[in-house]
């Protein structure tokens, strides 16, 4: 990602020590890093919604034509600049993936009742628990937040590669997201998706086939073979030999050399530090 036509919006959670952010930002020569304020993110919360908004709330600032939602276990498949390229030549398409086209009801209980304790369960089982116990509670009871919402809900990953047109219908609709997702279960893969049905960026989806096809968003994710599949040494002929702009996800740490693999066809005449 240094590249200079590259400007890279990082998050980094509040438990890693300073150390980190000062060892990406000695990483990059071309490009250009800004940092967002550190939050405390927790798997499947609002919290990732939160943090996912103000990423793109910053970004957005700065006008760019489109954006990318990335993590830190995600690489490049391509040189950065043969990925511009390839977004560039589709200039008005919506990158985002859909599972399904409308919420199925194990996909509405996520936002339709409430989850009060989502930000809290890695921390007791307790909670969990009783998490699990309100939910049923809840679905008997016939509990449905979204019941007059006009919006079509669907779900699909959470990363994404959107214009600013659409970044901008985001951040337009943060007091509705806001409002519809706290306390809910992994909604982080339903907000966008949402939004992109109930309005004209239908039209524009890359892929509308909603397919579960990560063809849409460009993206090599394994979902048969692990939640997802770490890719591993044994794996770079599917890697580099995919269509893919990007994929996800890696272990530099337990597969080095994979890494190192990669970054050589997207970093050509460069080395890394692992």
């Amino acid at each position: 990602l240094d590249h200079p036509d590259i400007t890279v919006f990082l998050h980094l959670d509040r438990l890693l020590g300073p150390d980190a952010a000062r060892a990406v930002a000695d990483s990059m020569k071309r490009g250009k890093l800004v940092l967002i304020p550190r939050r405390r993110v927790h798997w499947g919360g609002y919290s990732q919604i939160r943090c996912e908004l103000a990423l793109l709330k910053v970004a957005f600032s700065y006008g760019f034509d489109r954006y990318h939602l990335l993590s830190g276990k995600d690489l490049l498949l391509r040189p950065a600049g043969e990925v511009l390229a390839f977004f560039d030549a589709r200039g008005d398409r919506e990158f985002v993936h859909f599972s399904c086209e409308e919420a199925t009801p194990d996909i509405r209980e996520r936002f339709a009742v409430y989850h009060p304790f989502q930000e809290m369960l890695s921390r007791s089982r307790l909670l969990e628990k009783i998490e699990w116990r309100l939910v049923r509670v809840q679905t008997r009871l016939g509990v449905d937040r979204a019941r007059k919402d006009s919006h079509t809900f669907a779900k699909g990953a959470n990363w994404f590669s959107i214009t600013g047109a659409l970044a901008k219908k985001v951040l337009e609709e943060e007091k509705w997201i806001r409002r519809r997702f706290r306390c809910t279960r992994c909604c982080d893969e339903v907000f966008l998706q949402s939004i992109v049905l109930s309005s004209s960026f239908r039209e524009y989806l890359f892929n509308k086939s909603f397919s579960d096809d990560y063809r849409g968003i460009m993206r090599l994710i394994d979902w048969d073979r692990g939640q997802p599949y770490t890719f591993r040494e044994g794996d770079e002929a599917e890697l580099l030999g995919s269509e893919m702009m990007f994929a996800r996800k890696f272990d530099e740490v337990a597969f080095p050399d994979l890494v190192r693999a990669v970054f050589a066809r997207t970093c050509p005449g460069e080395s890394i530090e692992i």
